[in-house]
């Protein structure tokens, strides 16, 4: 079993120049039995958006043409990208996950999730739960696509800026909350691993939880610096896409 894991790449819309870099990169999968993304493949998504569908068209295509290729899409909605819709459910077939999920692999039972709900502030726990409700899907109907893009890129900066100003006080990198949790997680479930975005850090290591042994792999920031996983039959290993 082969599998390539990929996130976190925040793609922008039509102007970005690696929305291309990464439909290259989807073009280039053959030999594989699945692609996982683990959330934030896009900088902002939140159900049938007829701007954002116009400004990601180009890397919609091209996981379009990897599934009619006969390799399925597992995707872990992240906290930029939620609310995938029919476009991904139906058009892409993609098996969506609004939180987590387990999967069977070659070696075990492994959890995959964004990594979001990791380290979140009540503030965030509330912003979270709205932007997944009905009601915030009335508001984007009534308000309009082009209002909803254009706010949301200004609320991405915003959550990148706060991010920045966490690290520059030195409060504790969020790459140790997600090993924290994983290590909690196997200890309580046994499973055999964990898959993890957000962080963008790459990341393909064993710890010890409990007396148990369990992995903790994830694919970093594509944004930036291009890395992913290949999982080959319980090894997990980091690759860097060389556009």
């Amino acid at each position: 079993m082969k599998i390539v894991i990929m996130g976190d790449a925040h793609l922008k819309g039509l102007d970005d120049p690696e929305q291309q870099v990464v439909c290259d990169f989807f073009d280039s999968l053959t030999g594989i039995d699945r692609l996982i993304i683990l959330g934030d493949l896009f900088d902002f998504w939140a159900g049938t958006n007829k701007v954002a569908l116009r400004e990601y068209k180009p890397v919609l295509d091209s996981l379009k043409a990897l599934v009619d290729r006969g390799i399925p899409l597992t995707y872990i909605e992240g906290n930029h990208d939620f609310n995938m819709g029919p476009i991904f459910t139906n058009d892409l077939k993609a098996d969506v996950h609004a939180n987590s999920t387990t999967m069977t692999l070659t070696d075990g039972l492994y959890y995959l999730i964004h990594g979001d709900t990791v380290r979140m502030t009540r503030g965030y726990r509330f912003w979270r739960k709205f932007l997944r409700s009905g009601l915030f899907k009335v508001l984007c109907a009534l308000v309009g696509s082009g209002f909803v893009w254009r706010t949301a890129a200004k609320l991405s900066k915003k959550s990148r800026d706060a991010y920045l100003q966490e690290k520059e006080r030195g409060k504790p990198d969020i790459d140790e909350y997600l090993q924290i949790q994983t290590k909690g997680l196997i200890r309580e479930n046994g499973y055999e691993g964990v898959l993890m975005g957000h962080s963008h850090v790459a990341r393909s290591i064993t710890l010890l939880a409990g007396g148990l042994r369990g992995k903790y792999a994830n694919p970093g920031g594509w944004r930036n610096d291009r890395t992913y996983l290949v999982y080959k039959d319980g090894p997990i290993r980091i690759k860097t896409y060389e556009a």
